[in-house]
């Protein structure tokens, strides 16, 4: 492999750690699937 491509590896491998984090400090916990409780006062 020549220094350009372990070049670019690394860069995508520093990217996608990069799109990782942002994306677990933007998910909020109320985002979070599953079931929660139904504390409404009127249902339809």
């Amino acid at each position: 492999m020549t220094a350009r491509g372990c070049g670019s590896a690394a860069l995508f491998g520093v990217a996608f750690l990069l799109v990782g984090i942002s994306f677990a400090f933007t998910v909020e916990m109320e985002d979070f699937p599953g079931l929660r409780p139904n504390e409404s006062d009127l249902a339809l």
